[in-house]
């Protein structure tokens, strides 16, 4: 990931994630997008915030990433108070 997130891909990073995230079914494959989301927030904040309000993530992936991002040492508690905020109810 260090090779592709940065100006030139993000934008092909977030569509192939939004591709994927449509097909994962297993546990390990969802954690790893919520992962992989959390380190675009670090760089690109405002597009990772518009990929979890766009992205069509299901629930959990979605918790996940929110989970992930506010893990970050790198996020300030502010912005931490808003992401917690952002967490969906699960349809289940």
């Amino acid at each position: 990931m260090d090779y592709y997130i940065n100006d030139k891909y993000i934008d092909k990073v977030l569509t192939i994630y939004k591709n994927i995230s449509l097909k994962l079914k297993e546990y390990y494959s969802k954690m790893s997008l919520a992962w992989a989301i959390s380190k675009v927030y670090i760089y690109y904040k405002d597009k990772a915030l518009e990929f979890l309000k766009n992205g069509n993530l299901d629930d959990f992936t979605y918790n996940k990433s929110v989970s992930k991002i506010c893990d970050s040492l790198r996020v300030s508690k502010q912005e931490k108070d808003i992401l917690r905020n952002m967490y969906r109810k699960s349809k289940e």
